[in-house]
């Protein structure tokens, strides 16, 4: 953790299929899903190709999804969903969970010290989602969200890809 705060962490930029890198991730988070009780869906085009560090880009959807998991109460749905643009692929994590309050949402890419509890009282404080928006932004890419308080959220990334 020291390393990346200090910026030392390398990048290692790779040209790598979307779909191949981030099935055993996604694979792993449909079963922490379903421990809880909720339906998770992807559907990742498998010829996208993108430019990324696998171990930054693996890490930054793991912890969207587990977020998505953390604030989705039994019964929700989860869906991630890739799609290649000009020059840049998007990936969409979505889900029916609890959403994000309008005050919470100036503060998102923030370190936070109240933390925030999810639906089964499981604790955050916030540091996940810096590390994501650093993460991409080393790789040449962009962070966003999307939410309505009681009605979900939806975190995109957008990654450098090949454009075919």
């Amino acid at each position: 953790m020291d390393k990346i705060a200090n910026g030392a962490a390398t990048v290692n930029l790779q040209e790598v299929n979307l779909a191949s890198v981030l099935k055993s991730t996604l694979d792993l988070e449909k079963m922490l899903a379903v421990k809880k009780g909720i339906a998770l869906n992807y559907d990742i085009n498998d010829k996208i190709t993108v430019f990324a560090d696998t171990d930054m880009l693996q890490l930054v959807v793991r912890n969207l999804v587990n977020n998505a998991i953390k604030f989705t109460p039994k019964g929700g749905d989860i869906t991630i969903q890739a799609q290649g643009l000009a020059g840049k692929a998007k990936l969409t994590v979505s889900d029916n969970g609890k959403g994000i309050t309008e005050t919470e949402q100036h503060n998102i890419f923030r370190v936070t010290s109240d933390p925030s509890f999810g639906t089964n009282n499981e604790k955050g404080v916030g540091l996940g989602l810096l590390l994501c928006k650093e993460f991409i932004e080393r790789q040449g890419g962009s962070i966003g969200f999307e939410s309505v308080f009681g009605q979900g959220s939806s975190f995109f990334i957008f990654i450098p890809a090949k454009v075919d």
